[in-house]
């Protein structure tokens, strides 16, 4: 269910919270209103979660210290998304890496960082290194 993204995404990390809630219960963190929320990922130095919403061709950084979720539209759907440096994160899409900047204020748009080989690339022996790598 979408309004339960956020919720799923806390308890893969914090398993024992919920198991030491008992009877508590569970409530929603943040209504995320994702489409196919997946691949939740903590990022220790933004304290922020940072997961994707494949189908809606999101991806979307909650921080719970300002119960607040901050979100740029990809143009593919992305299945991942990686911690990175200086605030970004890294976006692998089916043709691409992107890299998202979670820190800028305005708008952000993702940044194109490397175009991924295609399985052509690799069936093609002339274009690959002698590690096996593409050139």
């Amino acid at each position: 269910r979408r309004e339960c993204s956020v919720v799923l995404c806390f308890l893969i990390f914090y398993p024992a919270v919920y198991s030491a809630a008992g009877d508590a219960g569970v409530s929603v963190a943040y209504k995320a209103n994702c489409i196919h929320a997946s691949s939740p990922v903590w990022d220790a130095a933004m304290k922020c979660l940072h997961f994707v919403d494949i189908a809606g061709r999101r991806v979307l950084s909650y921080d719970p210290e300002k119960d607040s979720c901050k979100d740029v539209h990809i143009q593919k759907e992305v299945a991942s998304v990686v911690p990175y440096v200086c605030n970004r994160v890294l976006v692998p899409s089916s043709d691409r890496i992107l890299h998202v900047d979670f820190s800028h204020q305005g708008e952000r748009l993702p940044v194109h960082m490397a175009w991924l080989p295609t399985s052509d690339d690799f069936c093609d022996s002339t274009k690959l290194n002698h590690e096996g790598d593409a050139a």
